[in-house]
């Protein structure tokens, strides 16, 4: 027993070092969560009477809220002994009974739409110590009167009564006091800001300048009267939805050097019949022309490569549209209610078919799938109560549930053995078998 003991303190020596080895080749390297540093908390809401205001980096305070029901409101310079220096986003948002506003020296930015939907605001003064202002502070003021600024104001500028913001020549807001029915901006102006024109109610016709670069989201969402726009070549692209909701435009002309336009772009202009899309642009879209019910026809160039969804839904009017090789897919209820849609020509490029694309297409009578198409959506053509006859290749593998559902005309042409008759048969599509396989 003494000769083995030597023998075994060795071995258990080797043991405890193969442990020692396996712990550390164990320990798991820090993952990038454990090393990232925590979230930073939101500022503190401090209540100070009517006020609530959070203070910001450098001692300084921001109103963030306002509760009281003064007319005539001057906003303090102090709360609490802080020097007030911001009025944050949306902090006087709806408060109806507001109908002047005095902002005192020493506020140096006004956030976006901190003054929106104040139904009864007239008149507000703006002090020259102001160097940052968000997007349209006096959106849906629709009785403000009067917007006093400085002609020495180094920040701001009102030019025919319009107000904009020098550093990048935003044309901020055109507000409701300007009742004239046409308008030529100035030159110089670079960017419509995002709600800069809300709910316009009297601009009919409006000129923008050559030089103009931007036309921000939302610009001139909700502009009812406006019956006409050319946008200049200087313009690469215009934002989202700006000028959805224009239910009067009946003409707009888009540069040939635009490079694109935002979703829901021109969505619910129902007073468009006619459209073209310049050549160069990719992308038709999500929503772009959705709800656009007076639109009968689009020109569509050979360089778009996507339909977008929604893109043309509720367009109950629209009577034929072509599809150009090289879009290889039509988007999710692209074409949905359609009405007036009667014939269709897919290119050999499209690989698929969205969801509900075409639902609710009841004057669709005949629609021929290209042999590169591999799926077809849920409900791609339900309710599609005109449809006849849709042919289906062997190129097709996947086809979503009730893509045919109450299309009562419908008999749907298959190739033999293939992914389609399986699909017919057990949804119990009426079909014709053809010998070629497609």
């Amino acid at each position: 027993m003494k000769k083995l003991l030597p023998y075994l303190l060795i071995l258990l020596l080797i043991l405890s070092g193969c442990t020692d080895n396996t712990v550390t080749e164990s320990v798991p390297e820090p993952s990038p969560e454990m090393t990232e540093e925590p979230s930073p908390e939101p500022p503190e809401k401090i209540q100070s009477g009517f006020w609530t205001y959070i203070i910001l980096e450098d001692g300084s305070a921001e109103i963030t809220d306002y509760s009281g029901n003064e007319e005539d409101l001057p906003v303090p310079e102090k709360l609490d002994g802080l020097p007030v220096t911001a009025i944050g986003n949306f902090a006087f948002e709806s408060v109806s009974s507001i109908r002047n506003v005095t902002i005192p020296e020493g506020i140096t930015r006004i956030g976006d739409e901190a003054f929106a939907f104040c139904y009864h605001l007239t008149s507000v003064t703006i002090p020259d110590t102001l160097t940052e202002i968000g997007v349209n502070p006096f959106r849906d003021c629709d009785k403000m009167e009067n917007i006093r600024v400085s002609e020495e104001h180094p920040y701001l500028e009102m030019a025919g009564g319009i107000l904009f913001s020098k550093p990048d020549r935003r044309l901020v807001c055109y507000p409701a006091y300007l009742t004239k029915e046409s308008c030529e901006l100035p030159e110089g102006t670079r960017i419509i800001g995002t709600y800069a024109f809300w709910g316009n109610l009297h601009l009919r016709t409006l000129i923008l300048p050559d030089g103009l670069t931007d036309i921000m989201d939302l610009a001139f969402y909700g502009f009812l009267n406006l019956s006409a726009v050319s946008i200049p070549d200087s313009v690469s692209f215009v934002g989202e939805s700006a000028f959805s909701n224009c239910r009067y435009l009946q003409e707009i002309s888009l540069p040939k050097t635009l490079s694109g336009f935002g979703a829901h772009c021109f969505s619910g202009c129902d007073s468009l019949t006619a459209f073209v899309i310049p050549d160069g642009i990719t992308v038709i879209p999500e929503g772009a022309f959705m709800h656009c019910s007076g639109l009968q026809s689009v020109t569509v160039p050979e360089s778009i490569t996507a339909i977008g969804t929604n893109a043309f839904s509720g367009c109950e009017s629209l009577q034929e549209i072509y599809i150009p090789d090289g879009v290889e897919r039509i988007g999710d209820w692209a074409f949905e209610d359609c009405h007036s849609l009667t014939a269709l020509d897919l290119p050999e490029s499209v690989t698929e078919i969205g969801n509900r694309a075409f639902e609710d297409c009841k004057g669709l009578t005949e629609v021929a799938i290209p042999s590169s198409v591999v799926r077809i959506g849920e409900e791609a053509f339900l309710r599609c109560s005109a449809l006849t006859s849709v042919t289906l290749p062997r190129s097709v593998t996947e086809i979503g549930g009730d893509a045919f559902y109450h299309c009562d005309n419908l008999t749907v042409t298959v190739p033999l053995n293939s992914y389609a008759e399986k699909y017919c048969r057990d949804y119990k599509v009426p079909y014709t078998v053809q010998d070629d396989p497609g």
